[in-house]
């Protein structure tokens, strides 16, 4: 209703123009009409592109997903968003062009009117709601809310202390292995055995890879006030713990990969701040001798073949290990074939459903070689997406948007190990921030870390917590103290 409002005042606004009288005067109105052009242009291209206006989240997503990326990848967007603005500097010019003066304090409307427009353009409100979620920050009323949710982490002695490979799917929901939605696009992953799969996981304020990682593994939501320098990120997160440090501290080597540059989305950072003992990205790859990479980094096949032979090191150095590995083949706006897809099809003709696809042969490989393998009776491996796939950003979209848009996309997460004896399906309530605690809770660690909960015997918190809640923890996450939360509880 305000983006309507401020177009009518903004275009009733112009009727007074030329009665400004001298050049110079008329030039300081065409600046600000250019700027005001310029805030319409910006909630359009946040709309287009995240499907909201500009606020503290979509920013989020905007800054974060630009640090280490590929931007030629976006070249048609980078077009879009320079003829916009070329199209606003022309009917500014216009107008200056067309105006004839006359001298009359009437300029005096223009002034009022037009500030009335400004104020109430979605921008202006944005950006204020941004300066006064940034700048004005209660803290004590934030914690009041936040640590009556908080669990500390208490981690015991692991019961069922086996290797872990955990799988990140880069934007690959759970809609994807439905077989009644998408016949025959990832049958192989559907049909996995020896299996717990949760059906009902929502994703909470991980709308990008970076938040996914950090909110599945920390239970909290990322704080992104930093400017992402490793030294400060490490230092804003050291206060609270993390799953991968409660495993590290019972003995666990740490490992993760992926195929693009770990400095993308500051992935490097957000590893180091948690202690991981190996990081491997598209650099230490090509050095490896990966041979075919996309714009964005080495292809799923070759990295899960490092993955394997670094599956077997691991296993050969007698030291337990938690091996991560995140894909990358789904990632918009078309996915990535690699070679060893080259030749694969679908029904729909979509590039990135033939990435799905590709993901799901890729992936079943992988899986199918740990079973095979004499360290399967040792392992537990878990599969999760990072977050829904962004749809707005699929150059292809509109081929199969409704089968996921009806119902609502879940997150995919299950848990794979040869002591389970029948597959398990659990529709209990969960969030993407409860996967982690449910592994250390299946490995009898924990039940409760931070906003996480074990789904094997809870729900997760969120579903009846304050609609603020994560949106005030990111905002004061390095102000969050554990020993304050005990004495606020007691």
């Amino acid at each position: 209703m305000s983006d309507l409002l401020s177009i009518s005042l903004f275009i009733f606004s112009l009727l007074y123009l030329k009665f400004f009288g001298k050049r110079r005067y008329l030039m300081v109105a065409i600046f600000f009409i250019f700027i005001y052009l310029l805030f319409f242009a910006t909630d359009f291209i946040f709309n287009k592109y995240t499907g909201k206006s500009l606020d503290i989240w979509t920013l989020n997503i905007i800054i974060v997903s630009i640090t280490g990326a590929p931007l030629l990848t976006f070249t048609n967007n980078i077009i879009l968003i320079c003829l916009l603005i070329f199209a606003i500097i022309l009917i500014c010019a216009i107008i200056c062009k067309r105006i004839k003066l006359q001298k009359s304090r009437k300029f005096l409307f223009f002034v009022f009117i037009f500030v009335c427009a400004f104020v109430t353009n979605p921008t202006s409100i944005a950006l204020f709601k941004i300066y006064k979620y940034y700048f004005y920050v209660p803290v004590g009323k934030y914690k009041e809310m936040i640590y009556q949710f908080v669990k500390i982490p208490e981690p015991k002695v692991a019961d069922n202390s086996k290797n872990i490979v955990y799988i990140y799917l880069e934007g690959l929901s759970r809609n994807f292995t439905v077989n009644e939605k998408f016949p025959n696009l990832m049958p192989n992953i559907r049909n996995l055995n020896h299996k717990i799969e949760w059906t009902n996981i929502d994703p909470y304020s991980t709308a990008i890879t970076i938040e996914g990682l950090f909110g599945s593994q920390c239970a909290f939501p990322l704080n992104f006030f930093s400017k992402f320098e490793t030294e400060r990120e490490a230092m804003k997160t050291q206060k609270i713990i993390c799953a991968t440090e409660i495993l590290k501290n019972q003995g666990y080597y740490t490992y993760f990969m992926k195929g693009f540059d770990l400095n993308f989305q500051n992935t490097a950072g957000f590893l180091q701040s948690r202690k991981y003992d190996e990081m491997i990205g598209k650099d230490k790859l090509l050095k490896r001798g990966a041979k075919n990479t996309s714009e964005w980094g080495v292809y799923d096949d070759e990295m899960f073949d490092f993955a394997w032979q670094d599956f077997i090191r691991l296993n050969e150095s007698g030291k337990k290990f938690a091996q991560v590995v995140l894909t990358n083949s789904t990632h918009t706006p078309d996915g990535f074939l690699p070679p060893k897809c080259a030749d694969i099809s679908y029904e729909i003709d979509s590039a990135m459903l033939k990435s799905v696809k590709c993901t799901d042969k890729l992936l079943s490989e992988f899986i199918s070689k740990i079973r095979a393998s004499k360290y399967s009776k040792n392992t537990i491996i878990v599969v999760q997406n990072d977050h829904l796939m962004p749809y707005l950003f699929v150059s292809d979209i509109d081929k199969f948007k409704e089968k996921l848009e009806n119902p609502q996309s879940k997150m995919l997460f299950m848990i794979l190990d040869d002591d389970i004896a029948q597959n398990q399906y659990i529709s209990i309530a969960g969030s993407s921030f409860d996967t982690w605690t449910t592994l250390l809770g299946y490995m009898g660690i924990l039940d409760e870390m931070n906003f996480g909960r074990n789904l094997f015997k809870m729900p997760t918190v969120l579903q009846d917590t304050p609609s603020e809640l994560l949106r005030y923890t990111m905002r004061i996450l390095d102000k969050i103290s554990y020993d304050e939360i005990e004495k606020y509880k007691n």
